[in-house]
C-alpha cells in the first residue's frame, strides 16, 4: 500500500516539493507563540485529512473553523480503569490502595455504581479502610454528578474535515474521561481517522496512570493498521 504523504510547500532556490509522511506525530512549541495549532489545521487541509480534536481550555481560539460534535462517553466500571481516573485526580502513582478499588467495583456497572459500594463500605471502616474509602468517596463525588449532567451521544459521527469536541465546561478529570471514550471508539470502529489530543504533558504523563493513557498506547501501537493516527500537541 503506497505510504499517504501530506504536502507542505516548496524548497527554497530548487523549487522542489516539500511533503511528510501521514502517520503518528508531535507538534511541540512555545504556547501562544509558535502556532501549534494553526500547524495542525493547515496539515489536515492540506492532507484532505478526516480528524478529531479537543478544546479543552476557556477562550481558547483553537479550531474555531472545524465542525462541533457532541461528547461521547461510554461508562465503564472495572478496576483498572477506576485506579487510572484516581491517579489522574491525585496526580500521584496508587500505591496500596488497589485493592479497596477491586472491592468497590465488584458487581458495578457505572461509576455511580461503585459509589454507592463506596458509601456503603464506609459505614463500617475503620483506620486505614475507612481513609482509603473517603479519597475513593470524595473523587467520586467529583466525576459521578459531571457524567449525569453530560450532555453526551451514544455514538461518534465523525464527518470529512476537521471535527471539533468541545470540554471547556468540564473539568479535567471529566475531560480524560470523554478523551479516553473517543480514542476507544476511533480504535474500535474507525479507519483513515486522525485523533488530535491538546496539552499531551498533562492528559498522556509519564510518571503515573491517567484515563487517557492506556487507550493513547493501544491506539499509537496498533492504530496504524486501520491508518489512524494519534497527533500530540504540547
Amino acid at each position: 500500500m503506497t505510504e499517504r504523504r501530506i504536502h507542505l510547500g516548496y524548497e527554497l532556490g530548487t523549487g522542489a516539493p516539500v511533503e511528510i509522511p501521514l502517520k503518528h506525530m508531535a507538534v511541540t512549541g512555545q504556547t501562544q507563540e509558535s502556532g501549534k495549532t494553526t500547524t495542525l489545521e493547515a496539515l489536515i487541509t492540506r492532507g484532505d485529512l478526516r480528524a478529531i480534536a479537543f478544546v479543552t481550555k476557556r477562550a481558547e481560539g483553537a479550531f474555531h473553523m472545524g465542525r462541533r460534535i457532541p461528547p461521547y462517553f461510554r461508562e465503564r466500571a472495572d478496576w483498572q480503569f477506576v485506579s487510572a481516573v484516581l491517579e489522574a485526580t491525585l496526580r500521584e502513582r496508587l500505591k496500596f490502595e488497589r485493592s479497596w478499588i477491586m472491592r468497590a467495583c465488584k458487581g458495578a456497572k457505572t461509576l455511580a455504581d461503585v459509589h454507592k459500594n463506596v458509601r456503603e463500605a464506609m459505614k463500617t471502616a475503620k483506620g486505614i479502610h475507612a481513609d482509603v474509602y473517603l479519597t475513593l468517596d470524595e473523587y467520586l463525588q467529583i466525576v459521578v454528578p459531571q457524567i449525569e449532567r453530560l450532555p453526551y451521544t451514544d455514538k461518534l459521527d465523525i464527518a470529512p474535515g476537521l471535527n471539533v469536541v468541545d470540554l471547556t465546561e468540564y473539568t479535567h478529570e471529566m475531560q480524560a474521561l470523554v478523551i479516553r471514550s473517543v480514542l476507544e471508539w476511533v480504535y474500535e470502529r474507525e479507519h483513515d481517522t486522525v485523533t488530535i489530543i491538546p496539552e499531551a504533558w498533562e492528559f498522556i504523563p509519564q510518571q503515573r496512570s491517567s484515563p487517557v493513557l492506556l487507550a493513547a498506547e493501544q491506539l499509537i501501537r496498533k492504530g496504524a493498521a486501520a491508518r489512524n493516527f494519534m497527533w500530540l500537541d504540547s
